[in-house]
């Protein structure tokens, strides 16, 4: 039989005293109050004696509970946060600070309007929430378009459409960049050319994105054009070796990593110049250098072997004949 070690029976008493404090002690002084108002309620008239009888210890007495359910809500609240956002949503650690706040002063100022209420002081409270309601109604008005952005921003994080660090396209504002905030009024990305771009989350959220982090595969598409004096066959087969040695090119499917396909070489098109060819190969971006390394890379070295190989790769030429009148 295994002996437990004082070590290990003394991690074992800590852990329990962590369970304890996190979830049984509030959970048990929230049954203590709650059976406190239950005793209020079945045995009112006596309260109403010892109220009038006692008035301020009764007042002072019921804050204390309203302020102490209060604060085990709050502690319970943002308990139940944890372990749901944890499951639902991987969000920045600011908004996760945000979020909270919200929740804390959400019951605290319930708190606040009860204990005004304890003092006889409704009609104040009435006042206050037909204030509120028009104040809200005002600051709606104004910022609407801050409010559009702050619901877009958290459609954005849960939806999870992109994470910081990933590269995206705007579609319709052909705008390209890296992800590297997120926040509640605006998505910063990085441009290419090193440039900040702060756009507003109503954009971001009503534009078609295309994310391109999403999977390590990418499919490179490869124009070519070859002189109609070239044997294509000839032509397709060189490229194709090309392809085939990169360290980058991927020759099967990966699990979760969506549609693959074999390397493919096809004409596409007879041109005025040249018989045009597209070779399309899957590619791992997180190899070789990424796929803008690698797509340049693919790209030399296909020219310089049909360049090897006596492949003309022509360029578009215009011949001008002029008849001249003797």
């Amino acid at each position: 039989m295994k002996r437990i070690s004082q070590t290990d029976d003394s991690q074992i008493q800590t852990t329990t005293r962590r369970i304890l404090a996190s979830y049984l002690i509030p959970v048990i002084f929230l049954l203590i109050i709650l059976g406190f108002l239950m005793l209020r309620y079945n045995f009112y008239s006596y309260w109403v004696q010892i109220s009038t009888t006692y008035p301020l210890l009764t007042q002072l007495l019921e804050i204390v509970i309203i302020w102490l359910v209060a604060v085990y809500a709050v502690r319970i609240s943002l308990t139940i946060y944890d372990k749901v956002i944890h499951w639902v949503a991987d969000i920045p650690t600011r908004l996760n600070m945000l979020f909270k706040r919200l929740i804390r002063y959400f019951i605290y100022i319930i708190a606040f309007i009860l204990t005004l209420g304890v003092f006889g002081l409704i009609t104040a409270v009435q006042g206050i929430l037909v204030g509120a309601g028009f104040a809200g109604i005002v600051l709606g008005l104004a910022a609407q378009q801050t409010v559009a952005n702050i619901f877009a921003g958290v459609s954005i994080i849960f939806d999870k459409a992109f994470k910081i660090g990933d590269w995206i396209q705007l579609k319709k504002n052909d705008i390209v960049g890296k992800v590297i905030e997120i926040n509640l009024r605006s998505t910063t990305i990085i441009a290419p050319d090193n440039t900040l771009i702060s756009l507003p989350n109503s954009m971001v959220a009503s534009d078609a994105i295309i994310n391109y982090s999403t999977h390590r595969l990418r499919r490179l598409f490869h124009k070519i054009g070859i002189a109609y004096e070239s044997d294509i066959s000839q032509a397709i087969k060189i490229i194709r070796e090309v392809l085939e040695k990169d360290t980058a090119t991927v020759t099967s499917g990966i699990s979760g990593q969506g549609y693959f396909a074999p390397i493919e070489i096809v004409v596409t098109k007879l041109g005025d110049f040249a018989v045009n060819m597209e070779a399309r190969v899957f590619v791992d971006t997180t190899k070789a250098g990424g796929v803008f390394e690698t797509e340049s890379r693919m790209l030399n070295n296909i020219k310089n072997a049909l360049t090897e190989a006596g492949i003309d790769m022509p360029y578009p030429t215009q011949s001008i004949r002029l008849n001249k009148e003797v």
